[in-house]
This record gives structure tokens, C-alpha cells and sequence, in this order.
């Protein structure tokens, strides 16, 4: 849906063909031109995988199913624009109507208005939907610069019918739409059909809202509870079926944010599946201070106890253990005061922009195996050991929002940067 659901001056094609790359340059193995329920089975997919992950997106169109919908000139906004990304000819005419009000509508209603000003040098688009114009789904930005290309908006009306003579489309019949919602805030649309305007059209494509494709999971509809008409899921997108998880537009919605956001929490969810692990998510920056602090005490520690040994360290090591250690020190109470100030703990109580794993942190408290044998093999070690450091301070400045946070973090990492240099020369 990314490439072929939206138009590219929403989202430039290079950006997501460098994500794409990426993926794949991981290992990912991409199986396209593939249709899951007639190429290939369902069926097959798990019999042959661990874990089976569904995120088909909702490549649909919904139809407003007035007369005269199934003419030839009457489109989904789905359709088209994957046509417009595929380079596909279809005709554009000089006078068309978009129904619906969402960001659908305004990308397909943009995308035709710079083909219309291509082909005859003007742009005769109209867009209408059941919304008033304080209520419409899209964004103001999208309303206001569709207008800013010539598009014209007649909010507020419900169409009636596809005004069809001589097999050709001539317009779209409305009404005015006196409300959308009713007392429950419900969908109950209620019109007054003595208020009637037909806008000329030769052409008209229907945005009112998207749908799942999902025949290629009726092997499995009836062995996965449901949740009304969607299937259930936990907080990890997994199913009744411990090995299917579902996730993206057909749990969510149409909307590229949350189906990322799903993709992420999913990812989690297999990984404890397939690792049989339990569940060790880190929610608050408390969580990664308390970790940091729990590093920073085993790399005190492990400095004391090299300088104890100080008969076996070769000399010209002690003072750069000296300074290393008051060092450790100093950031281990740095720490202190993060997790003590008052100024800062509202900042640590909010959740985490994204998810952590405590696991991922496992390499912290591991502290490096430090021998006197090899000064090499010490200098590597005491290296490595501050290298995690400034990795975890750089890693905790993308999670925080908070200015003095962001100072702190940043302070502990140079530290760690310059001790790691300290002991690479």
C-alpha cells in the first residue's frame, strides 16, 4: 500500500525503495507478483514456516452502490492510483468528481488535477463528500492546498446517483447530507432529498474507504476467534492460532504510522514465541537509568578491584586506571542525581517513544574479563567496556524529550568516548 496506496509526493518512492534495501540487505527474502490464495496457499505458507505473519493490507475499495456505480467511467480511488504508480494509461477526463473527504480522496483528487492541468492546461475537478467542511477526515494542509490547485470542494452532500444517458456518465446527482453521525455517534446518515445539485462529470472515482482483500484466509476463518468482524488479537498481534499473527491495515486501520507501529510490537511478539522467552519489555526511561546505573556500578567495581591488584598491573597502566576510574565514578553519580532530581523524574516516568528489551541490554552488565597476562588484551578490554557506554548514552538520547535530560546523556557519553580513547591508544 506504501508504493502503490499512495501517491509519490506524499511519500517519495527513493525514501521507501532505501527502507526496502535495507530489509533485504538483512537477509529478508522478497517473494513478489505472488497472489496468496491463488499462486500460493495459505495453507502451504504455514505448513512450511514457524510463523506466518498477515499484514495484506487493505487493497479494496468500498462503493458507494448508487445507480450507476458499475459503469465503465466510475472508479475506486484504490485502483487508480496503484495505476498511476504502475505507469498505467487510463482516461483522464476533462471534467471529473471525487467522492469522499479522507486523505484517500485528497490524494487521488490531486493526483487527477496535475494530470487534468498536464493533458489540458486546467484543472475541473470536484470533490464532495457527506462531511461538513469542520468535520472532514482529511487534513486541513491536503483541503487547503487541493484548493491552492484548482480543486473545488462541495462538502456536506451524499450522492444519489451516477446520472448516466446514452451509456455515457454525465454527473453525480446529490443531496444535502444533514447529518452523518446520529445521537450514539454512529454512522446513520439522514439527507434532505428536497436539496438536490448534480455536478457534471464525465468521469467519477468513489474514496469513501478502503477494505481488506482477505479470501485467501478462509481455510482458517473458522479455527481463529474473532472480535466482532475482526480477528483477535493480543497487545502482540497474535491469534488464537499461537503461530499466525495479524497486524498492519486489517487490525488498525488504514494508516502507514500505526502499521509500522504494529510491525514493531509483532516483531516482539514472534521473538518471545519462537524464544520461548518470557516477556521483558522496558517501558520508562527509569527502566534504562536503573540498567545504565547497574553498568556504571560493575565498571566502578571492576576499576577498584584492578587498581587493588596494582602490584600486577604494569605501571605505566595505573594512572590511566586512576583516571578512568574517578571517572566511572563521576558518571555513576551523574546517574544518581538523574534518578533522585525531582526536575527530571516526570521526564522518567513517560513511556518510552518505542519498545525496549532488557535483554538488549544484556551486554552492560556483562563487564569485560580483565587479565594483568596481556596489556594488549587489558587495554581491549577496559576499551570495549567504556565503547558500551557511549553506545548506551547515544542510544538513551534518541528516547528522551527532555533538554536536561539530553545534556546529561550527552555529558556521560563524551566521557565514555574519551576513556574508550584513553585506553585505544
Amino acid at each position: 500500500m506504501m508504493r502503490y496506496g499512495m501517491p509519490e509526493y506524499r511519500l517519495p518512492y527513493d525514501i521507501l525503495d532505501k527502507d526496502i534495501n535495507f530489509i533485504v540487505s538483512l537477509g529478508v527474502e522478497l517473494k513478489t507478483n505472488t497472489t496468496v490464495g491463488k499462486d500460493l496457499s495459505l495453507e502451504t505458507i504455514q505448513k512450511e514456516n514457524d510463523v506466518v505473519m498477515l499484514a495484506s493490507g487493505f487493497h479494496g475499495g468500498r462503493s458507494t452502490r448508487v445507480p450507476g456505480t458499475d459503469h465503465r467511467m466510475v472508479f475506486q480511488a484504490v485502483d487508480l492510483l496503484a495505476r498511476i504508480t504502475k505507469g498505467e494509461d487510463f482516461p483522464v477526463e476533462r471534467e471529473i468528481v471525487v467522492i469522499g473527504g479522507g486523505n484517500v480522496a485528497m490524494d487521488m483528487a490531486r493526483s487527477l488535477a496535475r494530470l487534468q492541468k498536464q493533458k489540458y492546461g486546467q484543472v475541473n475537478l470536484i470533490v464532495t463528500c457527506l462531511e461538513t467542511r469542520d468535520i472532514m477526515p482529511a487534513d486541513d494542509e491536503e483541503i487547503e492546498e487541493g484548493t491552492e490547485e484548482g480543486i473545488t470542494f462541495y462538502p456536506g452532500r451524499g450522492p444519489e446517483e451516477i446520472i448516466i444517458e446514452n451509456d455515457q456518465v454525465r454527473g453525480l446527482k446529490t443531496s444535502r447530507c444533514t447529518r452523518v453521525f446520529n445521537d450514539q455517534k454512529m454512522f446513520a446518515p439522514e439527507f434532505d432529498k428536497t436539496d438536490i445539485q448534480v455536478f457534471p462529470a464525465s468521469m467519477v472515482v468513489e474514496a469513501i474507504g478502503q477494505a481488506p482483500e482477505f479470501s485467501y484466509f478462509d481455510p482458517f476463518k473458522d479455527q481463529v476467534e474473532m472480535n466482532g468482524r475482526r480477528i483477535k488479537v493480543d497487545s502482540y498481534y497474535q491469534t488464537s492460532l499461537p503461530w499466525l499473527f495479524v497486524l498492519g491495515d486489517i487490525i488498525k486501520g488504514p494508516d502507514v504510522i500505526n502499521g509500522i507501529e504494529t510491525g514493531h510490537q509483532a516483531a516482539l511478539g514472534v521473538d518471545y514465541y519462537l524464544t520461548h522467552r518470557e516477556h521483558d519489555e522496558i517501558s520508562t526511561m527509569d527502566d534504562l537509568l536503573g540498567i545504565a546505573r547497574q553498568y556504571q556500578q560493575a565498571q566502578v567495581e571492576g576499576l577498584e578491584t584492578l587498581l587493588n591488584q596494582g602490584f600486577f598491573v604494569p605501571e605505566d597502566f595505573l594512572s590511566r586506571l586512576a583516571t578512568s576510574k574517578d571517572a566511572a565514578r563521576a558518571q555513576l553519580v551523574r546517574l544518581d542525581e538523574l534518578l533522585l532530581n525531582k526536575n527530571t523524574r516526570i521526564h522518567l516516568r513517560q513511556e518510552l517513544p518505542r519498545v525496549q528489551r532488557r535483554r538488549d541490554y544484556d551486554y552492560l552488565l556483562r563487564f569485560p574479563s580483565i587479565t594483568v597476562d596481556s596489556k594488549s588484551s587489558m587495554a581491549s578490554a577496559l576499551a570495549e567496556s567504556f565503547a558500551s557506554g557511549f553506545r548506551l548514552y547515544k542510544d538513551l538520547l534518541f528516547l528522551t524529550k527532555s533538554k536536561e535530560m539530553e545534556f546529561a546523556l550527552d555529558t556521560l557519553a563524551e566521557t565514555s568516548k574519551k576513556m574508550e580513547a584513553l585506553w585505544s591508544t
